[in-house]
């Protein structure tokens, strides 16, 4: 499951294990040279046939108010531990999680900070921005025209102000053949890493790391890549996998775990962890969920330990979402969105729409209302947009962006920090 509740510790290290590695760079020849002994060696590959990707409830589309991470304190008795709050926008496109630590002693939640994800018209994820107790994180994922993912940017700032960058470009060898190319910062000096490549094949998601003398794979079973980005910050996502098997020198696939699911029906009840040792498929982790009117409840995360299942953690879900960040825009009128990330240092995306073409200005103001960049000044078609600022000359503090399309006009702050 890849639940926004661990996005903090899942999603990051689901992101930077699909999208991040060491430094390499191929030359064109060689690149062509491996991909050949990668396709010779996938053609050995074998599908195993169950039911796999399955989403209970679509995070985009679900009226979740909250859920409560709780612990198990005694034999019977669940403590209230963790939480996040819902917000929605009115056309769904962007939600926000506030989160919460409780204090048992004091009965009080302490704000921990927020998540927001914001999504395309196409159900693609645009922007993610964590701010969590001392730490920001975030990503901004780019398309071509044509709607195919194209590159993605990474950000970190850690506490201290210690700061994280990292772009990643993919290359449609094929369209169904994609490497990965990772462009980063160490000590200021610019390096490339293409270790990593996504496959498609016989209806199948394959997410490869080639490490020169190691190889490994993550399998997901009846799912297309494009899927598999829609459903990347959904509630549910279940999809069965095999995962780390690794190519033996012996021209074999050696696994090492896999996940699988049980079914009642179409919903799925259980989410397995195995891995094999000898030969043998050993238990270790399950997941077990309820349901009530047709949605997930609780779900309890369980582990095998001296030949039981031990369980300490659950996840309450409440639904019936009523909060808003906006009202729903009708198709005539149009947007100016929040810029992402905020706070940012010192690049940040600017995304609007405008449902009628004409002149478009896109302006920025500091404080004392005096322009200091014009981002867009031109004639544009209906549609959504996406512009760049950068404030690498500028100082620290509030700036505000105006949008102005026609008779409508539009002014958002934002904040610098350096």
């Amino acid at each position: 499951m890849l639940a926004s509740k661990t996005l903090y510790t899942i999603c990051y290290g689901l992101m930077i294990s699909l999208f991040l590695s060491g430094p390499l760079l191929y030359a064109q020849n060689k690149v062509q040279k491996k991909e050949k002994r990668h396709f010779l060696k996938f053609e050995r590959w074998e599908s195993i046939n169950y039911p796999s990707f399955r989403i209970a409830k679509d995070f985009k589309d679900n009226d979740i108010a909250s859920w409560i991470d709780q612990i198990l304190v005694s034999e019977t008795t669940w403590q209230d531990h963790f939480r996040a709050v819902y917000e929605y926008s009115g056309d769904r496109r962007t939600i926000t999680q506030h989160f919460g630590f409780y204090d048992p002693q004091s009965d009080v939640w302490t704000n921990t900070g927020s998540q927001e994800i914001s999504y395309n018209i196409n159900g693609f994820p645009l922007t993610v921005f964590e701010d969590f107790i001392e730490e920001t994180y975030s990503q901004t994922f780019y398309y071509s025209e044509e709607g195919r993912l194209d590159s993605l940017h990474f950000d970190e700032v850690y506490d201290g102000g210690e700061t994280y960058f990292q772009k990643v470009e993919l290359v449609y060898v094929t369209p169904d053949s994609i490497r990965i190319l990772y462009h980063y910062d160490e000590n200021g000096e610019p390096e490339i890493d293409d270790s990593n490549y996504f496959l498609q094949k016989d209806g199948h998601f394959y997410d490869v790391y080639d490490y020169g003398d190691y190889i490994d794979r993550y399998i997901y079973y009846d799912i297309t890549f494009n899927d598999f980005l829609k459903s990347l910050f959904d509630e549910f996502s279940m999809i069965a996998e095999y995962n780390d098997e690794f190519y033996s020198d012996e021209g074999e696939w050696v696994p090492y775990s896999q996940k699988s699911l049980t079914l009642d029906g179409d919903m799925v009840i259980e989410i397995l962890e195995e891995y094999y040792i000898d030969g043998m498929w050993f238990p270790d982790y399950r997941e077990r969920y309820t349901y009530e009117d047709g949605n997930i409840s609780i779900s309890t995360y369980e582990t095998f330990f001296e030949d039981e299942w031990t369980s300490g953690n659950r996840t309450v879900y409440n639904y019936g979402a009523t909060t808003s960040k906006e009202e729903e825009l009708s198709v005539a009128d149009y947007k100016l969105s929040q810029n992402y990330p905020n706070p940012f240092n010192p690049t940040t995306q600017i995304a609007y729409e405008i449902s009628t073409p004409g002149k478009v200005l896109l302006e920025v103001y500091n404080v004392l209302g005096e322009r200091v960049a014009t981002l867009v000044n031109a004639s544009q078609v209906a549609g959504e947009y996406v512009t760049s600022f950068n404030a690498s000359g500028f100082p620290s503090g509030i700036y505000y962006y105006k949008l102005v399309s026609g008779q409508h006009q539009q002014v958002r702050s934002m904040t610098l920090i350096k």
